[in-house]
């Protein structure tokens, strides 16, 4: 689901194939991969649809806010998203 953090967040991609979009589009991420939400950004992020991925996250406790617009959520995140 889309959302913001509003002291930023980091994601380290840990294993499987992952996605996060933003901004700049829908992004493809693979284990190793570090990606860096700066505060307020609008994003979402995490599993392509056929496959697992694992991330750890690093942010403010409590700093997750859901009352953000959709945008492209919903026709991105599709069956063929990674591939």
């Amino acid at each position: 689901m889309p959302h913001q953090h509003h002291n930023g967040q980091h994601l380290v991609f840990v294993e499987g194939v992952g996605v996060v979009a933003d901004e700049n589009g829908v992004h493809v991420v693979r284990v190793g991969d570090v990606v860096s939400n700066p505060p307020n950004a609008w994003h979402w992020h995490g599993a392509t649809p056929g496959a697992a991925a694992t991330h750890v996250t690093f942010e403010a406790p409590g700093d997750f806010d859901l009352a953000v617009e959709r945008r492209d959520w919903d026709d991105n995140y599709g069956r063929d998203l990674g591939k």
